[in-house]
């Protein structure tokens, strides 16, 4: 069963304070995480450039 988005907007009920402060936790996290892996992919990148005979 598909769930169409439109249907829900009319009756969302809105979430618990703790809830809303937890989901923005957890993406605060994974918006960390993506930054950091990130960062480790470029500077792996440049490390490997930079070993490269000219």
């Amino acid at each position: 069963m598909q769930i169409n988005n439109n249907e829900l907007r009319g009756n969302k009920r809105s979430l618990p304070e703790s809830t809303v402060q937890r989901i923005a936790r957890i993406k605060e996290l994974f918006k960390n995480a993506r930054t950091m892996a990130e960062k480790e992919a470029v500077a792996k990148m440049l490390a490997q450039q930079s070993s490269l005979p000219a």
